[in-house]
Parts: C-alpha cells; structure tokens; sequence
C-alpha cells in the first residue's frame, strides 16, 4: 500500500486553488480587505470570524446626490432590490435579502465563499442571505465623491434549513458595483 500526500494537484479543489492564488496575489483597487480570526476550535473543526474592510471607489466630479441616484439603478441592475435609502447619511442599499444559487444573471459563488458541502458549493447550493449596503460621501478636497461598499452574508441549507455557514465575500460583487459606476460617470 502506498501513501499519498493531501497536497498532490489531483486532490486541490478549485476554491482551494483559487486561495492559494489569492493569497500570493496584491489586493486590487476596490476590493475589500479581509482578515480572518479563529474564534473556537474543536475536535470537530475551527469556528472563524471574519473582518471585513469597505472597498471604496472615489468618482471624480460626480456629486453625492447623482452618485445615490445611480446607486439605486446600480443596485436594481445587479438583481438587488433596494429597502435602505438614506440621502441624509448618504447609505443605500439592502441590509437582509436571500438568494438560491444566482444573483442577477451570476452565480452565487462568485461574489461569496460558503465552503463546499457534500451536495458541492454552498453558495452555489444554499439560501445565502445577505447585507449589501454602500454608503456615498462627499470628497472634502475635490468635487467629487466616495463610495464605500460592504457585502456580509451567511448560508443555510435549502432543504434543512438549520445551522448557518459563515460566507466571506469575494470582492467581485463590490469590484462590478464599483466598476459599474466609474463606467456610468465616465471614470
């Protein structure tokens, strides 16, 4: 019998990869900063917490009321029905929505990392509930404003509906938001 070491390629699953890859890889411009601490470890894993940081997107010349505006259009293109819209404090977006398996026409799991189930990825497989909310500022120093966006979610089995998965974002989905403005106002 001979043995085999749990880092041969055969055995590295495509999210494993891809951390491998994203943790040798810099931080894009936009994309969140994520830090990870072990909150519980057990005989039967490692409970962690994960810190997200906003990812920001400056628009130059683009006052805060058109940015909101845009926002809202934004936020209803990429499939995100908007319940929170605030112009006194500058805050739009969704703070609880479910999806099963897409958001707008994207799968899940690029936008959010659930882990990998026995019926495969969990975004992908499960009700993944989310709070995606941005908030606009006014750049003091120029015209001009700040967009700072943060996704958080968690998911539950579909079928069961007990026990949550703690998700991490991706950044994906605050880099197309982003993207997607800088394109509106010509940025």
């Amino acid at each position: 019998m001979t043995s085999r070491s749990l880092f041969t390629p055969r055995l590295l699953t495509a999210p494993v990869v891809a951390l491998i890859i994203g943790a040798c890889a810099s931080q894009a411009a936009g994309r969140p900063v994520q830090t990870e601490r072990d909150v519980a470890v057990s005989d039967e894993g490692v409970l962690r917490s994960y810190d997200v940081g906003r990812a920001q997107v400056s628009i130059p010349g683009a006052p805060r009321d058109s940015v909101l505006v845009a926002l809202q259009a934004i936020y209803t293109k990429l499939g995100v029905d908007v319940t929170l819209l605030n112009p006194a404090t500058g805050e739009i977006g969704n703070i609880k929505f479910s999806k099963v398996g897409r958001l707008g026409d994207t799968p899940l799991s690029r936008y959010v990392s659930c882990g990998v189930t026995a019926t495969g990825v969990a975004a992908d497989t499960y009700r993944v509930t989310m709070s995606l909310v941005s908030r606009v500022t006014a750049n003091v120093a120029e015209t001009g404003s700040t967009v700072s966006t943060q996704l958080a979610a968690y998911a539950q089995d579909v079928g069961t509906g007990t026990g949550r998965i703690s998700c991490s974002t991706t950044g994906a989905l605050e880099s197309r938001l982003n993207q997607m403005l800088l394109n509106r106002f010509g940025g």
